[in-house]
């Protein structure tokens, strides 16, 4: 099979999220060492942590494409009957991650990085509302808005992102991977090789479809350890990434491609050890070769 070159037009990350909790911009930069962000042209998806300083990534030689905001973890425990897990997930991560408002400021920083939140942040009229005035201030920047792993979740992220056009906000739809997936399941545990094998093309599909209506649209290609929220990296084969990097090739409102990378959530709470950044530095310079091959970075 002949490698697929990636399309020029479509911009590269890979998220923060592989350094957990600690932010650390080091153990990012150590864990792709053998990628050569730089050089590639590959840029960063930062995760929006309270406690980074944001100051060392102006002297990054690495753009900043994207801030990951809140992904409204309190409302979609609130959305479904809440376990004791999804209360305290949410609550972590509502107390991590910077809210909108803040996240416009720091946004300023970085001229063109768009702003990504999920769409419990913009699931209803007031909310949208909200957005549209909080989004004032960033009109150079665009708001990308990513689906849930749940029912119906594309249909109501898309139905968002329109609502938010009409009323002036530059915004497009971030469509996570292993979150379509589980919609097209309905898989309560964990996206396997075999709920690859059978809704793979569907979801191409999907994508295809999203892309025909909204004109900026970006993917989440997950490739971590979390083995929940993540696609199944091992079972994946050449044959499936280069079906995604020809859809690319075919689709010019994808717009953003960003690979998320995240470890178990134990260990997300700490900083990478030696041991293990060994190990994330050969796994991901083996999985980013593949996906150069396959034209999907």
């Amino acid at each position: 099979m002949l490698p697929v070159t990636r399309k020029e037009t479509v911009i590269v990350s890979v998220s923060t999220d592989i350094a957990g909790a600690p932010g650390r911009l080091d153990q990012v930069r150590e864990a792709y060492s053998r990628v050569d962000l730089v050089k590639s042209g590959i840029g960063l998806e930062v995760v929006g942590l309270s406690r980074i300083k944001w100051s060392e990534y102006n002297n990054l030689g690495l753009k900043v494409n994207g801030i990951h905001g809140p992904p409204g973890c309190r409302a979609e425990a609130a959305s479904k009957p809440p376990s004791l897990r999804s209360l305290f997930m949410g609550a972590v991560f509502d107390y991590l991650i910077v809210d909108p408002t803040r996240l416009v400021e720091i946004s300023k920083k970085f001229p063109g990085a768009y702003i990504l939140v999920h769409l419990p942040v913009v699931n209803s009229e007031k909310k949208i509302a909200d957005m549209v005035g909080i989004s004032q201030g960033f009109p150079a920047n665009r708001l990308m808005v990513e689906n849930l792993p749940e029912a119906n979740s594309m249909g109501l992220t898309i139905a968002a992102v329109g609502r938010l056009k009409e009323l002036g906000v530059r915004a497009g739809v971030m469509i996570d991977l292993v979150h379509l997936l589980y919609e097209l399941s309905q898989s309560g545990d964990i996206i396997t090789g075999k709920i690859v094998e059978k809704y793979w093309e569907n979801a191409l599909q999907i994508i295809r479809q999203t892309a025909s209506t909204i004109d900026t649209v970006g993917l989440h290609v997950p490739i971590g350890l979390k083995q929940n929220d993540s696609l199944p990296v091992v079972e994946m084969t050449l044959k499936k990434w280069t079906s995604l990097g020809k859809l690319l090739q075919e689709c010019p409102p994808i717009k953003y491609v960003t690979i998320e990378n995240q470890r178990e959530e134990l260990q997300s709470a700490f900083l990478i050890d030696r041991g293990m950044m060994q190990t994330l530095i050969e796994r991901n310079g083996k999985i980013m070769s593949l996906l150069r091959e396959a034209g999907v970075i």
